[in-house]
């Protein structure tokens, strides 16, 4: 949590992006991009909970998957909530972009 506010001030987008150690089940509110940046099992393991955190029609973005972990991600995913948008990678990481169905 305190790199990821690091990070927002080195980008200047601290105003806008709110960062939280609050454990996901406590978070009531939806919104338009929710970011996840933690390994491929938490990642599928709480995908119920980052899906419903997320508004219709927003982003849910889950970044730092190991591209030989990209496929375990997509599986969990697969359940209908949120349609995969984009796939970017970087060496060996790979970055998956969805949006929220209505």
């Amino acid at each position: 949590v305190r790199i990821a506010r690091e990070n927002c001030e080195l980008n200047g987008v601290s105003e806008i992006v709110s960062v939280t150690d609050t454990p996901l089940g406590m978070i009531r509110e939806g919104f338009d991009v929710v970011i996840a940046n933690i390994l491929a099992e938490d990642l599928v393991r709480m995908s119920s909970e980052l899906v419903e955190r997320t508004n219709p029609n927003g982003f849910l973005i889950l970044s730092g998957i190991l591209n030989e972990k990209e496929n375990l991600v997509i599986e969990g995913f697969a359940h209908g909530a949120v349609t995969l948008a984009e796939i970017a990678r970087d060496d060996d990481w790979s970055c998956l972009v969805y949006l929220r169905n209505i």
